[in-house]
């Protein structure tokens, strides 16, 4: 618990945002740097739907995990607050993120490298970049995770799965299946 004695240090909050399927270590190298940013509660935005399954509704989709399994791996990060949001791919990410930080007030937002969001994907680094001078909140892209000299990912990790390659998939992840 943050307690406070002055109102010009009161913190605020630092965000990621993503549908964090599967939860690896390139996602929780995200969470560590959003957790150790001074002076603010982190928050982790997701999805109550897979992104891939709303965009994309023709191709079969299977999360790596369910939400409760999500909700109780996040809960070992020590996050201050976790919000859940259904995904709307119609939404502009200027419009998102303006919502976003009238609720939260968020100081800080902190992506994976190459993230984007928003309608057609058009919150890329430089748009977000640009957009947070509107508002007045940093933005911080963490690099990629590799494992074996290659970038991990879910879609890395759902191969390795495929191929029956648990102690792979269980590197990629960071723990046991």
């Amino acid at each position: 618990m943050h307690i406070s004695r002055n109102l010009n240090k009161i913190p605020s909050y630092a965000i990621t945002l993503g549908a964090f399927d599967g939860l690896h270590l390139g996602h929780q190298a995200l969470i560590a740097a959003l957790k150790n940013i001074p002076n603010t509660f982190s928050a982790l935005i997701t999805f109550s739907s897979h992104p891939q399954a709303i965009l994309h509704p023709e191709t079969p989709f299977t999360p790596l995990l369910t939400e409760k399994e999500k909700l109780t791996l996040l809960d070992q990060f020590g996050l201050d607050l976790v919000v859940i949001l259904p995904f709307t791919p119609e939404v502009p990410y200027d419009k998102f993120l303006t919502c976003l930080h009238k609720k939260l007030h968020f100081s800080h937002l902190l992506l994976g490298e190459g993230a984007t969001f928003g309608k057609d994907r058009k919150g890329d680094a430089a748009s977000v970049r640009a957009f947070s001078k509107n508002l007045e909140f940093e933005v911080t892209y963490i690099p990629k995770v590799t494992y074996k000299g290659k970038i991990i990912s879910s879609s890395r990790i759902r191969e390795a799965l495929n191929k029956g390659d648990t102690l792979e998939t269980e590197a990629m992840l960071g723990r046991s299946l």
